[in-house]
């Protein structure tokens, strides 16, 4: 799915971001997904177009709740992956891809043992009054990872919202992931890793803090550095890959 040279607003309505998730100024009802999104691939971008449009249809708040910081480096940090973009990149290309509000959860190990359940009910319904939240086949979510779409639909059905699946995004006969992105940019096989980010492999620049946009439209402040690339080993290092 290619983006296109979109703005980071839609029907001239900026994004809005909101660290947790009783904020009074959050919109609602709301569709939304969860996840980390780490990298936002076009897997990823295939969850926040089917998002936008269901909002769009029926007349409701295109949402993303994603979490921070991720999980594993929480709760695994010896294996905790490293990150293929910064939080603000992240952020910012929620907005390009037309999410109009976007709800951080801080990930602790407290928050790890709320039940799947329990943050459907309390969160996903309570206080955003989802109509419908989509997920895919392979993510988990809660305590355990107990939530999974099997369970997000068993609940939807008892609280009154649609369960949806995105179908997973292949590429060359490969899942598209961000473990596979990590993987093939320690290969070195750049190319492919870009198909998959759906943008170019960004470069660095001088420090200017200016704004720049990718021909895939999401927009970035450029860190300061004299290095013209960075090698796979180093973007995955500092958290880089435009």
């Amino acid at each position: 799915m290619k983006i296109g040279n979109q703005q980071s607003t839609i029907n001239n309505v900026p994004m809005r971001l909101f660290h947790g998730t009783d904020n009074a100024e959050i919109q609602r009802p709301t569709v939304l997904t969860l996840g980390v999104f780490d990298g936002l691939h076009i897997g990823h971008q295939l969850f926040m177009k089917t998002v936008v449009e269901r909002a769009r249809a029926i007349g409701a708040v295109p949402t993303v709740i994603t979490f921070d910081p991720h999980p594993r480096a929480v709760l695994h940090p010896e294996s905790a992956p490293p990150l293929l973009q910064t939080f603000d990149q992240k952020v910012e290309g929620f907005g390009v891809l037309g999410v109009e509000q976007a709800i951080v959860v801080r990930f602790t190990k407290e928050f790890s043992e709320i039940s799947a359940r329990e943050f459907l009910h309390d969160v996903v319904k309570e206080r955003l009054h989802a109509q419908e939240v989509y997920l895919g086949k392979g993510f988990a979510f809660g305590h355990d990872r107990e939530g999974n779409i099997d369970l997000l639909t068993s609940v939807g059905k008892e609280l009154g919202f649609v369960a949806g699946e995105v179908p997973e995004v292949s590429l060359r006969n490969r899942r598209v992931s961000s473990s596979k992105i990590r993987e093939l940019l320690t290969r070195g096989q750049i190319n492919l890793a870009r198909r998959m980010l759906g943008r170019p492999y960004g470069e660095r620049t001088r420090r200017t803090r200016r704004r720049t946009r990718s021909p895939a439209g999401f927009s970035h402040s450029q860190p300061a550095s004299t290095e013209p690339r960075h090698t796979p080993e180093r973007c995955l290092r500092d958290g880089h890959a435009n």
